[in-house]
């Protein structure tokens, strides 16, 4: 039920694996999360590759904001957020350029790893974007794209990240959140610019990402389309951008606490003024997302392991963070879909020796709210 007294919000979450859309509803302080509609995340394989059904994602997100629209309620704003760093190109008129290839489905750069590091340095990477070159990188990705003579690329007007292609689909509106860019290796962190260096290889022009904002940044309202299609009114659409920055933006970081974020995309991160370029962070494959002004995450990524191992991975990667940083850290605030297992916390804080706190709820969802509007919650800790 609406009250006067609730704030209402929808945040969208694109996955490499499964997809949602939830309510975010808030009253004195307090959320109260719902998931409203989840999808698979569309992929298609032709020819032999995989590309995301970006049309399909489209509709899918448009059916769960429908859900939300049929309820009558008064909606403050929209946020989507997606771990990705693939891509859609857009032509000069508009219209995608065929479909954006799926890293995740088809870790495609491989071969082309080793030629672009002989043009761009894996130092000279780090040094330039604060992120480690690797096979998902937008970078690596278009340079591979070019070897292989992808003739969409000879085309291209404009590249947009999976998430601001949802919303271009919805709002008509082209831009690239800067923690998505940052993300997928391409900010200059001394600039804070697209990288014209880490692109010059694969021959693409900085210009061909839109304008860049910060989340919180109100994009557009729903197109009349999406509006009536959803029934949710001319919503406005805020930049929310990488997954890995709202789940740390819910999340009372400083410096003596870290998050320690669970599943799919696992990382160990910590807040800091300013990106960690030193050559102890590119040893230990410290990548540095931009978050805001005077805003960093400083992570370092590890793959989703059994939790027969879990604890393990996470003790090792905590104690080359701990040798980074110049104050002790004392939490470790534990999320995602872990979070539960109270074995796994238990040994978890034994590997680390520090305080763990699971962080329940939808951290995802209420990290996108916050990315929004700011601070609205009295506290989910």
């Amino acid at each position: 039920m609406d009250t006067a007294a609730q704030r209402h919000f929808l945040a969208v979450d694109l996955d490499t694996g499964n997809c949602k859309v939830t309510l975010v509803s808030v009253a004195d302080g307090v959320p109260e999360s719902e998931t409203l509609y989840s999808f698979s995340t569309p992929f298609v394989c032709l020819a032999g590759k995989y590309f995301w059904n970006i049309y399909s994602i489209y509709d899918e997100v448009t059916k769960g904001l429908a859900k939300a629209g049929a309820r009558g309620l008064k909606i403050e704003s929209i946020g989507i957020n997606s771990w990705s760093s693939d891509f859609v190109c857009v032509a000069k008129d508009g219209t995608f350029l065929g479909l954006p290839r799926a890293y995740a489905r088809e870790r495609y750069t491989s071969q082309s790893m080793d030629k672009y590091l002989k043009k761009v340095g894996g130092r000279d990477f780090f040094s330039m974007t604060g992120a480690q070159p690797v096979g998902s990188s937008a970078a690596l990705q278009l340079y591979a794209q070019r070897k292989a003579r992808n003739p969409i690329l000879d085309d291209v007007r404009s590249i947009l990240f999976i998430s601001d292609a949802i919303v271009y689909m919805l709002t008509g509106k082209k831009a690239t959140d800067r923690s998505q860019l940052s993300s997928a290796g391409l900010l200059n962190v001394r600039k804070g610019k697209t990288c014209r260096s880490v692109l010059k290889p694969s021959s693409i022009k900085a210009k061909r990402f839109p304008s860049l904002t910060v989340s919180g940044t109100k994009l557009s309202r729903l197109s009349e389309e999406s509006a009536a299609v959803t029934g949710l009114g001319r919503v406005n659409v805020v930049s929310v951008g990488y997954t890995a920055s709202a789940v740390v933006s819910a999340l009372p970081l400083n410096k003596e606490n870290a998050c320690l974020y669970l599943g799919a995309n696992a990382f160990l991160g910590i807040m800091a003024d300013t990106p960690v370029l030193d050559d102890r962070a590119f040893e230990y494959s410290v990548s540095n997302i931009f978050l805001g002004p005077g805003r960093w995450l400083v992570r370092s990524a590890f793959p989703d392991t059994d939790n027969e191992s879990l604890a393990e991975k996470c003790g090792d990667v905590f104690r080359k963070f701990q040798g980074m940083t110049p104050s002790r850290i004392r939490t470790l605030f534990l999320a995602g879909p872990y979070v539960e297992d109270e074995r796994l916390k238990c040994r978890i804080e034994e590997e680390c020796a520090v305080d763990v706190i699971a962080v329940r709820g939808d951290i995802t969802a209420l990290g996108n709210v916050t990315c929004q509007r700011g601070t609205l919650f009295n506290g989910i800790v």
